[in-house]
């Protein structure tokens, strides 16, 4: 009866898995339609910047022995796109704290871009790798935006461009250079909209 219960549960994980998958790649499509295909000349320019705050509160897991810390780390998304619990001794370098409504950008490693949409997080001690970024959106009616903006095509391949580092493994961007990404709009309610 275990066995039957754990493997329907298992069916379950795949098939919202999937359904998630399905509904990304609309996303995606309605993106690149509306910000990309349809642009027009009387577009106005805007940064990343006009849009987020550059989230930065630096966390010292290693101060809080027993407390339990949802962390957001490069591992984590490589595994499953979810946060690992652990303790915070087990956790041995600074963090930044996580919020909810915010984009995390990895900055390490661009050719395998990682952007983790973080809409919703279960408790304040919510922390990430200090390899992403964490850029809040002024409004939540922008989140959808901003997190779709760098799964873009243009902006991964911008990111890409940008990294520097001493060796191919360990390329790295500046997060000036995420937050001076520009793009066009027709105005700010189509952001708005589409989100």
């Amino acid at each position: 009866a275990i066995t039957d219960t754990l493997s329907s549960l298992d069916d379950k994980i795949d098939l919202l898995r999937r359904q998630n998958a399905t509904l990304e790649a609309m996303a995606q499509t309605l993106f690149r339609q509306w910000f990309v295909e349809e642009a027009g000349d009387g577009w106005e320019e805007y940064q990343v910047r006009d849009f987020v705050t550059h989230h930065k509160l630096s966390i010292k897991p290693e101060k809080h022995l027993a407390k339990l810390f949802h962390h957001f780390s490069i591992p984590a998304f490589d595994d499953a796109k979810t946060p690992v619990q652990e303790l915070g001794k087990e956790i041995k370098s600074n963090k930044y704290e996580v919020v909810p409504f915010s984009v995390l950008v990895s900055k390490l490693n661009p050719r395998f871009p990682r952007i983790w949409d973080v809409y919703f997080i279960p408790e304040k001690n919510s922390i990430c790798s200090t390899e992403f970024q964490i850029f809040k959106p002024n409004s939540k009616d922008y989140f959808g935006f901003i997190y779709y903006l760098f799964t873009s095509t243009r902006v991964k391949s911008h990111l890409v461009m940008a990294a520097s580092g001493t060796s191919g493994s360990h390329q790295r961007v500046r997060p000036n250079v995420m937050l001076d990404i520009t793009f066009t709009l027709p105005n700010i309610e189509r952001i708005i909209k589409f989100s």
